[in-house]
């Protein structure tokens, strides 16, 4: 009930008592989207889960680099004292947080250019990681809380079947350690201006609209 009232409270500030009709629309979204968070952050709740901070905004120097970001959420449970670091996601479709941050390691394929650094062991089997962002997260937030912190996702997707926390796993030092070489590898080809070769698949094109 708070978030449907803070919902329609919000709306109505900023596009007056009657919105336009895809504003409404995107009302109607946002509505079902939260009155199903309400049922998971009441679980959470249950189960010891207490907010710490929202949009908490971190810079922290990482070999003479300064890395920022602005994380959702950190929770600390009240009856283990464990920590998680949560990042919210409202894609249409539900993300796996280990499928968005590794992927498996084919030499033979040659599909793309992996540095050495970016590549990592689990299992017997080679990762290599393709996003860093929720191990920094839990690198940025050592000092306060110490190094053993669990990240993850808060999926909040368009249908609200599979709205929910989905944690990064396997997530241990070893993960985290790899994570910061990957990283300090990052920071020194920046630092010496090493950017070459590209890969041969530009998941994230500016150009892509004009260029086909």
């Amino acid at each position: 009930s708070f978030f449907v009232s803070e919902l329609k409270k919000q709306v109505e500030s900023r596009f007056g008592k009657r919105p336009p009709l895809p504003v409404r629309v995107q009302e109607i979204i946002a509505e079902r989207r939260l009155s199903r968070v309400a049922i998971i952050q009441a679980q959470a709740r249950c189960e010891g889960w207490e907010i710490e901070k929202v949009e908490y905004k971190f810079k922290k120097e990482l070999d003479g680099l300064f890395i920022s970001g602005r994380i959702d959420c950190v929770e600390k449970n009240k009856t283990t004292g464990a920590v998680r670091v949560l990042d919210y996601k409202t894609s249409n479709t539900v993300k796996e947080p280990a499928s968005q941050h590794w992927k498996i390691f084919r030499e033979e394929r040659n599909e793309e250019v992996v540095r050495p650094y970016a590549q990592f062991n689990v299992n017997e089997k080679t990762y290599h990681w393709t996003n860093l962002q929720l191990p920094l997260y839990a690198w940025a937030m050592e000092e306060e809380f110490g190094p053993e912190i669990s990240v993850g996702y808060f999926n909040l997707p368009t249908l609200g079947t599979d709205t929910g926390i989905a944690s990064l796993e396997p997530f241990d030092r070893g993960i985290m350690e790899a994570a910061l070489a990957c990283a300090r590898g990052v920071v020194a080809d920046l630092k010496t201006g090493r950017f070459w070769p590209p890969t041969q698949q530009v998941k994230y094109d500016d150009f892509a609209d004009i260029l086909f």
